[in-house]
């Protein structure tokens, strides 16, 4: 009888742990407190446990002004759980404090990414966004650098 408790339990932890293990996203490249240069700056991270419907993002946010910024040209390619990505802060020219972060977002909140990327690539504008909507269960990871 004990044994069969024990295979139970084991059985019942070992699905927990398997199913319920948490989409999460972290930097590599960069901390919060990092002064960067150069435009853009590469950055890397980790992005575990992605659902197949989620899509990785980096999104930027100046501290002069309120909106985000969609980055990379596109949603970061994941290879083995790590993503490289390229972050434009500002114009090139400017400096400042901007928060970074990486979202995993749903496809319906990834097409309208792709589609803002479309048209500010067609028309040159670059028009601030909200942040978008993320997937449940996926964590959002955002940084302070420090652009000089």
């Amino acid at each position: 009888m004990k044994k069969k408790l024990l295979l139970l339990f084991l059985a019942v932890f070992s699905l927990g742990f398997v199913y319920g293990q948490k989409c999460e996203t972290s930097f590599t490249s960069h901390k919060t407190g990092s002064q960067v240069s150069g435009w853009p700056v590469t950055m890397s991270g980790k992005a575990v446990n992605v659902p197949a419907t989620g899509h990785v993002w980096i999104l930027v946010e100046s501290e002069s002004f309120r909106g985000w910024y969609p980055q990379g040209n596109g949603e970061c390619v994941l290879t083995n759980s790590e993503w490289v990505c390229d972050v434009h802060l500002g114009n090139g020219k400017q400096t400042g404090f901007y928060k970074i972060s990486i979202a995993v977002v749903g496809d319906k909140a990834n097409q309208a990414l792709n589609n803002w990327v479309k048209k500010a690539e067609d028309t040159g504008a670059y028009p601030t966004i909200p942040f978008p909507d993320v997937l449940d269960g996926c964590s959002i990871t955002t940084i302070r650098v420090e652009k000089r």
